[in-house]
């Protein structure tokens, strides 16, 4: 995958899907997707070594934010729950691109899904 490519799903859908992941801040989310973006630009990087760049720039934009306001604003111990959200955002954005719907694809002819049993 072109990383231009890479960057436009990143931004399609890590918003959603970290708004989706337990724990994480939605102030958090920008924060994090620049941290993917970053890390993603890393060229040579390993998996691992790309991740930690991104939850280095987590952690320095919650420390940033707490020291802007003088108090703790983002409890730093959400960084759990942030790497969660950045293996699961890589995920989707993985599996997206291994299967991508077809460009010509007439998705109004999906049938809608039954109406749940009512009981």
């Amino acid at each position: 995958m072109k990383l231009s490519d890479f960057f436009h799903a990143l931004e399609t859908v890590a918003p959603v899907v970290l708004s989706l992941v337990p724990g994480v801040p939605p102030v958090l989310v920008p924060v994090i997707q620049h941290g993917i973006q970053v890390a993603e630009g890393m060229p040579g990087a390993t998996g691992e070594q790309k991740k930690a760049a991104a939850l280095d720039l987590v952690n320095t934009g919650i420390t940033a934010t707490n020291a802007a306001a003088g108090k703790q604003v983002i409890d730093p111990s959400v960084i759990n729950a942030v790497s969660n959200g950045i293996d699961t955002t890589i995920g989707v954005v993985n599996i997206l691109h291994k299967a991508p719907v077809a460009a010509d694809a007439d998705l109004a002819k999906v049938p809608a899904p039954a109406p749940a049993p009512q009981g």
